[in-house]
Order: structure tokens, then sequence, then C-alpha cells
């Protein structure tokens, strides 16, 4: 990973994406208002906007080794809670905010779970996205319905034409980070039923090398009885780790 390329990423895809580091509460800048309503932010990502050198990257210890593909990239409903409002405004020039919010309400605690699981293993440093990020025509886009299980959500996945978007554009992005042989973590079993469907997973392989690995993460989402149970969730990335050739 160098510079040049982290700020082309950051460029194209830095509304969409980030990395895998975070702070933790024993730092006092872990987190901060990103809106100035409450919306709470790991203090990393203000780590990751300010890189300028090769040697802040190797201090951030991120890399291009793994990636972690989430389903899809979805706005907050600024009509859901107060610290909500307009904060999607203010992500379309805040970059690589996603999947660090720091929020004490349970029901948003997700991203906060990931960075006590991913420490000391691949997926600290490694680069997070999402599989569904472009719309029809191929430009990279929120999806206004977030829930990974819903009819709306169901109608793109049995999109072929569409799904065919994703896959070209996430392969475009792996091009440009540079992968060769990386190890692919999905979020989900949604996406990695999409990423293993064998003409994708060739396609993969012939892109990035035969030792590509799809693994499968559990969601890191409170909407996961596995995720609720902190003892049934670390099992769970282990046994993913444990799956790594």
């Amino acid at each position: 990973m160098d510079i040049n390329t982290y700020l082309k990423l950051k460029e194209k895809y830095g509304q969409y994406t980030s990395w895998a580091i975070w702070n933790f509460e024993e730092d006092s800048k872990f987190r901060y208002d990103l809106n100035g309503r409450g919306y709470m932010m790991n203090g990393a990502v203000k780590d990751l906007q300010n890189a300028k050198t090769n040697k802040d990257l190797e201090n951030l210890g991120i890399h291009n080794k793994a990636i972690i593909i989430a389903l899809n990239y979805g706005e907050r409903d600024s009509k859901a809670h107060k610290i909500f409002q307009g904060l999607n405004e203010i992500k379309e020039v805040e970059k690589f905010t996603a999947f660090h919010e720091e929020l004490d309400n349970s029901k948003y605690k997700g991203d906060s779970r990931q960075k006590v699981e991913y420490k000391d293993s691949i997926l600290w440093g490694a680069y997070m996205t999402d599989l569904i990020k472009f719309n029809d025509k191929g430009k990279l886009t929120s999806i206004e319905d977030s829930n990974s299980i819903s009819e709306k959500m169901d109608s793109y996945i049995n999109n072929a034409d569409f799904m065919r978007i994703q896959i070209n554009g996430l392969i475009e992005e792996l091009k440009l980070l540079g992968v060769k042989n990386p190890l692919i973590f999905c979020v989900g079993g949604r996406v990695f039923k999409q990423l293993k469907m064998k003409e994708r997973a060739y396609l993969l392989k012939e892109q990035f090398g035969e030792e590509t690995q799809l693994i499968e993460l559990p969601h890191y989402s409170s909407s996961s009885p596995i995720a609720r149970n902190p003892i049934r969730y670390h099992e769970k990335v282990q046994e993913a780790l444990n799956k790594i050739k």
C-alpha cells in the first residue's frame, strides 16, 4: 500500500469505504461529534483523513492483504433520530466514515463490535467496502433502503444485470487497491453467497490470483442474534479466521 494508491482510493471511494482500524476508549480522542448533533464517529477516521505519507500509512497499520465486504452502502434516515439530521450531507464530504460509528444506543453499536474482534488479526487494517454501492448506470451511490433483508434488497440481488454492475465495480475497485491473492471476508451469508457463485468466484480468481480466498464473517449488526451475543460473535469470528489457508 502506497500513499498515491491510498489517495486515489480516498478520492474515488472514500465516501463509501474505510479501513479496519479504530481507536479505543482508553484514548481520550477515541470519538468525536461528526455533525454537532451527537452522531459520534471513531477518532481513527480523522487519522485516516489526515494521512499524507507512506510513513503515515505504516503507522496506521493499513494493508491490502485482506478485504472486508459488507452487503450494501446505506444512508441513515434523518427522520429516525435527531442525531442523524444533516448527516448524509456531511458524509458526502468527509472520507472513510463508513463502519466507524461510536454510538451509545445499543441499536447502533454494530461498528464498535468489529474493533474488538478484529484486533490482533489479519482483519485489522484491512480495506472495508460494500458489494452494492452502484446504481443501474454504474455510478457510486447510497442505497436508500439499507435493510439487507428487505424485499427491495431482494429485488436488487435477484436482478442479474444490476448485480453484474456491482461485481464489475468491485473488481475495478480492488484493481485500484492493488490486491494479489487477497483474503476476501464477506460480512454475512448474503455477501458470501453472491461472491461464491461459480462465475463470480472464478472471475475474482482470474483477476486477482488463484489463491484468492472467500471467507464468511458473521454480521456485526445489532439485528443479528449472533452479534448480540459477545461470546458467540467472538467464536464465529475466530472460526472465520481459522479458515485461512
